[in-house]
Order: C-alpha cells, then structure tokens, then sequence
C-alpha cells in the first residue's frame, strides 16, 4: 500500500540501529518513494516474493553498463523474483545531472532514467539524504537480495549479474527464503573497465555533462586500488 508523500526532506528512520547488521540478518528497514513521490516501505516488498535491490543513478556508467544483463535476469526469474533499483546519489554529478539538492530534483533524475533508459524494472527513490545507502554502506552499483523471510542473503559491492543468477537460483529453489540458502557477500569486486564499459562511459558521462567525465577518473585510480587491498566492515555492519 502507498500513500502520497510530496517532497520529503528526511526519511522515516529505522526502528533499530544498522550496527552489526548485515548478510545472514534481518534487512534494515527503509522508507522509499515511487517516482511519482509515494511512499513505500521496504519491508512491504519481499512479503510474497524474494527481492532483489540494485543501488544506481543516471550519471553511473558501471550502472548502466548493467541494464541489459539485469534486465535479462529480470526476465528468467520474473513470478519468483522481484526486482527493483533504488535510485541514491549521482555517482558523477555533472552541469545537466547535478548532486541533488532537493527530493523533487531527485525524483526528477529518477524519472530520466526511465525514460531514457527505458527502464524494465521498478525504480524508487531514496531520499535526499541518503539514508538507505548510508545505512547498508553501499557504493554506486551495490546490489542485494532479501529472501520473503526478511533475511539478507547476498550482498556484493559492485554488482555482479552472473553471480547474482546463480544465488538467486539457489534461493528460488529453497522457497525463497533468506535463511534457508549459503550466504554470499561479494567485497572489493570491482571489474576492471573493459571496451562495453568505456562506450557506456562516454554516453552516460556526456549526457550527464561537465564535469562528470573528470570526476569519474578521478576515482577510477582508487576504485582499482579497492581491488588490491582488504577492507574491514563498512558502515552498518556490512
């Protein structure tokens, strides 16, 4: 059930802390927005089926790069599996595409990206803050899935659609529960950007406009270097 919420400057905090939460444990609960600015809650989305999430934003190559093969997945699993994108911040926020000052701005990217990305899947938007991001320590094109019992169980950094076919075949067939299935927490999974992904690049960066192009390699050395180290927990527990 939605309810209309017109431009909400915080989101409804979750009712625990997300300290030592993560894969193998309930979901940290979060309140939503459809693109047209109603308000749903998380918890309401794997009440019949397993969910999957997919952190993304207009101004994300790497997202991008992923809408056909998570279409597809959406596709082979559609009456088991849900999909969904949470929309957060722009990852590379540029002169067409700014860093959201506002909830409507936000909704209005969201709605961009559906239109030009002629979206298959369902996208809600995450509040201006940030706080469902913030709360799962996740990057731009995280990914998670939360089985019909609420339990999370998979987790990757970056998203990775092959890994995420075999988890979740696992989790059709145990019923679709979270706590029935082996766990997967995928860290430091980075790939490295190949031809497909430097196409996506220009496209993506271009139609977001100066100065996503430089902020975007400007990060690209660090995110490498993630490959290359170990890192604790992120925020959250995850």
């Amino acid at each position: 059930m939605t309810t209309t919420h017109t431009s909400p400057s915080t989101t409804t905090s979750p009712a625990r802390s997300a300290a030592g939460w993560g894969v193998g444990r309930q979901a940290i609960d979060a309140t939503l927005y459809d693109v047209e600015g109603r308000s749903i809650e998380l918890s309401s989305l794997w009440r019949e089926w397993p969910v999957v999430i997919e952190f993304g934003s207009i101004s994300c190559p790497i997202f991008v790069d992923k809408l056909e093969p998570m279409a597809a997945l959406a596709r082979r699993f559609s009456g088991d599996v849900d999909f969904y994108v949470v929309y957060v911040r722009e990852a590379h926020p540029g002169r067409r595409y700014p860093a959201h000052r506002e909830f409507d701005q936000k909704l209005r990217h969201a709605h961009d990206l559906v239109r030009l990305e002629s979206m298959a899947r369902t996208v809600l938007v995450d509040d201006v803050e940030g706080t469902m991001p913030r709360d799962y320590g996740a990057l731009p094109d995280s990914v998670f899935v939360i089985g019909v019992d609420g339990i999370v169980s998979m987790m990757a950094d970056w998203n990775d659609p092959s890994r995420l076919a075999e988890h979740l075949s696992e989790v059709v067939e145990r019923g679709g529960r979270g706590d029935a299935v082996h766990t997967l927490r995928l860290t430091d999974n980075f790939q490295r950007p190949n031809l497909r992904l430097l196409r996506q690049l220009n496209r993506v960066l271009s139609r977001v406009g100066a100065p996503a192009l430089r902020d975007f390699l400007r990060q690209v050395p660090a995110l490498l270097r993630e490959r290359l180290r170990a890192r604790g927990p992120r925020p959250g527990g995850w």
